[in-house]
C-alpha cells in the first residue's frame, strides 16, 4: 500500500480518517492494475449467449477502465421481442461501461445533538460500489447491416445478429477482453516450443536464401547481350549504305564520344539524343527544410526516417575470453566501398531516345555519362567498368530517367584506411534485410590505452575481406568501459541471405568475450598471425548483439529544402547516393499550385502545369518500407542540379576522316524524335576547310516520316572537290523551352 494513516493512543479520529484508510488501498489497486494489468477499457467474464430464440443472457463479470475496477455479480437477461427487424436483419452490441454509486441503504442512529446526547434514526447509503453497467446499442435494418457505433467511454461485449424470426448468433468481442496471466503464460510456452523449433530452420533457410540469391545474379550473361547489341548497332549502322561507299559511321548519341564540345560556338547537350543546351542552371544543395524534422533522422550525411534502436541479433551474455595483443601485430590496409550512386532525371527534356537499348553494349563509359558529377573524374578500372555494366538498372520513360547500382556499395568510389594492430574477426549470416547502426561488443578486461578499430566488411569463401569494407568506426580507450559496450556506425545496410564480418584491430591490452561455437553454428571465428587469416576456430565465438533501426512508421514523408532557379525550372537532375532494398520505395514530389505531383511516370511532366515553368519549387521525399528497413539517402556527397533548356542548338561533329583521296559525295542522316515541324527547325551543314571554317549548305534535304512519328531526315552534299576530313554541324530551334526535341541517332557515308 502506498499511503496509510498512522494511530495512536488518546488521538482524536475524525470519519476522515477510516475514510482514508479505503481510499488509500483502493489508490494502490488502482494504480498497481492500471501498471501491471491494463490501463485500457477492457471485461472479463461476462459470458454471453442465446438463451432462447429471442433473449441472451450474460454471466457476472468485471470491467477495467484506467485501472479501476468496476463489477456485476447477477445475471441480466434480455428480450429481443420489441428490437426485431420487420424485414431483414439487424446488428445489436451489447456494451459495457462503469460508474460509481452509493447503494447498501441502512437504518443508523446519527447524534444530532452532543449536548443533549440526542440522536435520530435515518436511513443511510453506507457503501460506495463501482458497477459495471451493460446495455443494448441497436443497428440499423438493412440486408447487410453494420454493427453500431459505439460511443465514447463504453465498451463493446458482444454482438448479436437479429433476424425476423429472432436472435440469429451472439459472438464476444475478443479484442475488448482482458487476458489473464494464465493465459498469456500458456501461450508464452507454445511461442518458446515454437521458437526452439523453427530457429535452426530460420538460420538453415538463410543460408538456402544467400545461395539462390547469389545464383540468380548469373542468370543473365551481361556480356552475351552486349555483344549482340554491338552487332545490331552494326547492322543499323550499315542500314541503307551503298557498297561503293568509301566509308560510313553511325552514332547512337549516348555520349560525346562523337562530338566536340570544346568546337568554337558548340552549344548543345548530349544525354541519350542531341538535346538542347542550358540556358540557366542552379546547383542548390540537397538538405532538409527543417534539420528537426520529427520524421527524419540524418546520420553522417545519411537521410532515414525516423527510427528508434533495438537489438536484431545476439549470441547471449559471453561465457569466455580472448586476449586480442596475443596475436600478430601488424599494419593493415584496408579499402572502404561507399553507399552505390542513384541518379533521377526529371522534366519535358526528358523524351525518351529510340536509341536507349543500345545504353549498356559496353560501348558506353556509364561512370563518365551517367553516375559521374559535373566535373568529377573518377579513375577506375576495365573490371570495374564492365562490373558497372553488369550491376547498372535503368529506367526510361517520357520525362522520367532513373538510374541505379543493383548492390548496395560499389567500389568505383572508395576510401583507403590503414590501422596498426592486432586482428580477430567473427563472420555472421544475415538472414534478412537490416540497417544496422550500432554493433554491441563485451570486453571483460580492458587495457591502460589503446582504442579500438571496428569494421563491418563483405567476406570470400566465408573469410572476412579487408579491401571490401562497408562500414568503419573507431572508439577510443577513454570511451570503453568494462562490460558490454556500444560501437556505434553510419547507418549501414546489410542485405538479407549475405554473410559479412565483422573485424577488431586494436594495439591495446584488451580481451574480448565469447561464447562456445556452439551457441552460434551460422558464424566463424578468426585470427590473424602473420598477416594471414588462420584457419576458424570452432570451439569458440565472439560474443556479439546487432542493433538496427526500428523505424516508426512504414511511410515518411520528409521535406527538403526549396530550389530555385530565374525565370524557371524545367528539369530536375540529382546524382545521389542511395540504397532502396527491394521491399522499399523511394519517391521524390514537387509542389506546383499548393499541390504535390510525384516525380514519376506520367503522360506529361508536373513541371509545366499551367504551362509555366516555376521558378521556387518546394520538393519532398516520400520513403515506404517496413519497420525493420527502410530506404537511405545520401546528403552529404550528392549533386541535385535544376535548369532551363535554351531555345536553340549547336551541335558539331568529331573530326571525320575518310580514306584515301576521300569523296565529294557525303550524305547523312539524322533520326529527329518529338519533332514538330510547327515548333522546331533543324538544319545539318557541313564543315570544311581550313580550322573547319567552310560552311557548306546541304545540296538536298528529304524527310522520311516513320510509323512512331519520328523523322529521318537525309542531307546531301555534292562538292565541287573531294574531301579527305570534315565535320557536321546541326543548328536547331524551337520557339518553347517546354516543347523541346532530340536527335536520337546519327548515320552518314561518303561515295
Amino acid at each position: 500500500m502506498e499511503r496509510r494513516v498512522n494511530f495512536s493512543d488518546g488521538l482524536d479520529l475524525s470519519p476522515d480518517d477510516f475514510n482514508n484508510l479505503q481510499d488509500f488501498a483502493r489508490q494502490s489497486f488502482d494504480h498497481m492494475v492500471g501498471d501491471a494489468i491494463t490501463s485500457e477499457r477492457k471485461y472479463a467474464g461476462l459470458a454471453t449467449a442465446k438463451a432462447t430464440d429471442l433473449t441472451i443472457q450474460t454471466q457476472p463479470g468485471r470491467f477495467y477502465d484506467a485501472g479501476k475496477v468496476y463489477y456485476r455479480d447477477t445475471v441480466m437477461d434480455y428480450d429481443f421481442t420489441p428490437d426485431l427487424p420487420v424485414a431483414n436483419r439487424k446488428v445489436c452490441l451489447l456494451v459495457a461501461w462503469g460508474e460509481e454509486i452509493k447503494t447498501g441503504e441502512t437504518p443508523r442512529e446519527i447524534l444530532i445533538d452532543a449536548d443533549t446526547l440526542t440522536t435520530e434514526s435515518q436511513l443511510t447509503q453506507m457503501e460506495t460500489q463501482r458497477a459495471l453497467r451493460l446495455s443494448i446499442v441497436k443497428g440499423a435494418e438493412s440486408p447487410d447491416p453494420l454493427p453500431p457505433a459505439v460511443a465514447a467511454g463504453y465498451t463493446a461485449v458482444a454482438q448479436i445478429v437479429l433476424s425476423v424470426n429472432g436472435v440469429d448468433s451472439v459472438a464476444m468481442v475478443d479484442a475488448n477482453k482482458l487476458d489473464s496471466a494464465a493465459g498469456n503464460a500458456t501461450r508464452l510456452k507454445k511461442l518458446e516450443t515454437f521458437q526452439a523449433d523453427i530457429e535452426p530452420k530460420v538460420a538453415g533457410l538463410a543460408g538456402d536464401i544467400a545461395a539462390l540469391s547469389a545464383g540468380q545474379r548469373n542468370l543473365v550473361n551481361v556480356e552475351q547481350y552486349s555483344r549482340v547489341l554491338v552487332r545490331l548497332a552494326d547492322l543499323e549502322g550499315g542500314n541503307g549504305v551503298p557498297e561503293a561507299a568509301v566509308d560510313s559511321f553511325a552514332d547512337f548519341l549516348l555520349d560525346e564520344s562523337a562530338s566536340d564540345p570544346a568546337f568554337a560556338d558548340y552549344a548543345a547537350t548530349v544525354q541519350e539524343g542531341i538535346r538542347l543546351p542550358e540556358a540557366g542552371s542552379a546547383t542548390p544543395a540537397l538538405a532538409l527544410k527543417n534539420p528537426l524534422d520529427p520524421n527524419a533522422k540524418v546520420s553522417n550525411g545519411v537521410l532515414l526516417p525516423a527510427y528508434t534502436e533495438e537489438v536484431r541479433f545476439s549470441t547471449g551474455d559471453p561465457t569466455g575470453q580472448v586476449k586480442l595483443n596475443g596475436y600478430s601485430y601488424a599494419v593493415n590496409s584496408m579499402v572502404q566501398k561507399t553507399l552505390a550512386r542513384f541518379r533521377l532525371r526529371h522534366g519535358p527534356w526528358r523524351r525518351l531516345s529510340s536509341s536507349i537499348p543500345f545504353l549498356k553494349s559496353g560501348a558506353t563509359d556509364l561512370l563518365a555519362t551517367v553516375f559521374s558529377k559535373d566535373g568529377e573524374a573518377i579513375v577506375t578500372t576495365a573490371a570495374l567498368q564492365a562490373q558497372l555494366v553488369r550491376d547498372h538498372e535503368f529506367r526510361r520513360r517520357d520525362f522520367h530517367w532513373v538510374d541505379k547500382v543493383e548492390l548496395a556499395y560499389w567500389e568505383q568510389v572508395t576510401v583507403d584506411h590503414e590501422v596498426n594492430g592486432t586482428v580477430v574477426a567473427e563472420t555472421f549470416l544475415q538472414a534478412n534485410d537490416t540497417i544496422m547502426t550500432a554493433l554491441r561488443l563485451p570486453f571483460p578486461q580492458l587495457g591502460a590505452d589503446g582504442a579500438v578499430t571496428v569494421v563491418i566488411c563483405e567476406t570470400e569463401h566465408g573469410v572476412a575481406r579487408l579491401d571490401k569494407v562497408i562500414a568503419k568506426t573507431t572508439v577510443d580507450r577513454a570511451d570503453l568501459e568494462t562490460g558490454w559496450n556500444d560501437i556505434p556506425f553510419q547507418p549501414t545496410f546489410l542485405e538479407g541471405g549475405t554473410r559479412y564480418a565483422f573485424v577488431v584491430v586494436t594495439a591495446g591490452d584488451h580481451y574480448i568475450g565469447t561464447v562456445e561455437g556452439t551457441v552460434y553454428p551460422q558464424g566463424t571465428f578468426f585470427y590473424v598471425l602473420d598477416g594471414q587469416y588462420q584457419q576458424g576456430d570452432g570451439t569458440k565465438d565472439i560474443a556479439f548483439e546487432l542493433v538496427g533501426a526500428a523505424f516508426t512508421q512504414s511511410r515518411a514523408v520528409i521535406d527538403l529544402a526549396d530550389v530555385a532557379l530565374l525565370d524557371g525550372i524545367a528539369d530536375i537532375d540529382l546524382i545521389a547516393q542511395a540504397v532502396t532494398p527491394e521491399s522499399c520505395a523511394m519517391t521524390f514530389y514537387a509542389q506546383i499550385g499548393g499541390i504535390w505531383y510525384p516525380l514519376a511516370d506520367g503522360e506529361s511532366s508536373p513541371l509545366v502545369q499551367g504551362g509555366a515553368l516555376q521558378n521556387l519549387l518546394p520538393l519532398r521525399v516520400v520513403m515506404t518500407g517496413t519497420p525493420e528497413v527502410m530506404p537511405m539517402l545520401g546528403l552529404t556527397d550528392s549533386q541535385l542540379k535544376v535548369s532551363r533548356p535554351a531555345l536553340a542548338l549547336k551541335w558539331v561533329s568529331a573530326i571525320r576522316n575518310l580514306p584515301g583521296a576521300g569523296s565529294s559525295e557525303i550524305r547523312a542522316t539524322f533520326r529527329l524524335e518529338n519533332f514538330d515541324a510547327v515548333h522546331h527547325t533543324l538544319t545539318p551543314t557541313l564543315l570544311t576547310g581550313a580550322g573547319y571554317a567552310t560552311v557548306e549548305a546541304a545540296d538536298s534535304t528529304s524527310d522520311v516520316t516513320l510509323a512512331d512519328g519520328s523523322i529521318e531526315r537525309t542531307a546531301v552534299w555534292s562538292l565541287g572537290a573531294a574531301v579527305t576530313d570534315f565535320r557536321i554541324q546541326l543548328d536547331g530551334t524551337t520557339d518553347s523551352a517546354l516543347i523541346p526535341f532530340h536527335v536520337a541517332f546519327r548515320r552518314d557515308y561518303a561515295l
